[in-house]
């Protein structure tokens, strides 16, 4: 849902303990590990911004993404598969016409988000 009334969440609880009950450490379970969301996020960085209604086809083709140092570093580069918005894409040019090194054009149209999206690298996010 969009919103279900209550307060974002910003931590996981994860309890461990050897009986189904969590009991076996005097009414506590014998592990506790808290992670926040932040430590939960496996995403790469963020669509700054796109063009998914424009009438050239290349332009609904390409991103613009929020980190350069995706590209700088080799993170992203041509044939990196992503997951943008539940989308799955490959890069086929970083920089065409020199739209700049931020700037990626993927194998079929994107239909996201114009901006905000997280991109993670690989069709595999777990």
């Amino acid at each position: 849902p969009t919103s279900t009334g209550g307060s974002s969440i910003v931590d996981f609880i994860v309890d461990l303990d050897t009986s189904p009950t969590f009991r076996s450490n005097a009414l506590n379970p014998l592990l506790s590990y808290v992670a926040s969301v932040g430590d939960a996020d496996t995403s790469a960085g963020t669509v700054s911004s796109a063009y998914p209604n424009h009438t050239d086809i290349q332009f609904r083709k390409r991103i613009m993404i929020s980190d350069i140092s995706l590209t700088s570093s080799g993170t992203i580069s041509i044939g990196t598969e992503l997951l943008i918005d539940g989308q799955y894409f490959v890069v086929d040019i970083i920089n065409e016409n020199g739209c700049g090194e931020d700037c990626l054009t993927l194998n079929s149209d994107y239909t996201g988000s114009s901006s905000g999206a997280k991109i993670y690298i690989g069709h595999d996010t777990k």
